[in-house]
């Protein structure tokens, strides 16, 4: 019995590996040139550039309009789960009600990899700076990105933020 349990599970797996582990497909840092000029990885990161700039505009709905519009959106930070577009909005106000608070980030580095055609994991690395305070924090940003049908296109459906005070 358990042989015919293990089976299907080993022929899976071997299936699974069949075409190789997956790399990054697009490095900020990296000199590989892209094939087309408007790959998915060019979107992708056009989508994270668009929403480092709406930040840095302190255009909070801006910013969320890069974000899957969903009650199953998931946003992590550090150990705080938030959990749909509309809480997340609500937190976001909540957090800054002077919206010049909301400092400036600098985007150091972003890697893309493509899961599957419709979707992508995202690494980004970033600085912000807070010139009010002189606060300056350092974080990583881990982004799963969905395609959805035109016109939404690339948007995030889930991201989880770690940062560091120096």
């Amino acid at each position: 019995m358990r042989l015919w349990l293990t089976l299907p599970l080993l022929l899976l797996l071997g299936a699974a590996r069949a075409d190789g582990p997956r790399s990054w497909t697009f490095d900020t840092q990296s000199t590989k040139g892209l094939s087309s000029s408007e790959t998915d990885q060019q979107e992708i990161y056009a989508l994270i550039a668009t929403m480092v700039d709406r930040w840095n505009a302190h255009d909070i709905d801006g910013y969320m309009e890069t974000l899957w519009k969903s009650p199953d959106l998931l946003y992590v930070v550090d150990g705080e789960e938030i959990l749909g577009w509309g809480n997340l909005l609500a937190a976001y106000k909540r957090g800054y009600p002077d919206t010049a608070a909301m400092g400036t980030v600098k985007e150091d580095r972003c890697m893309i990899q493509l899961m599957t055609p419709d979707i992508a994991l995202v690494l980004d690395w970033w600085n912000a700076s807070f010139p009010n305070s002189g606060h300056k924090v350092y974080g990583t940003t881990t982004y799963n990105v969905r395609r959805f049908p035109a016109p939404d296109g690339w948007k995030v459906i889930a991201f989880h933020t770690s940062f560091i005070e120096p």
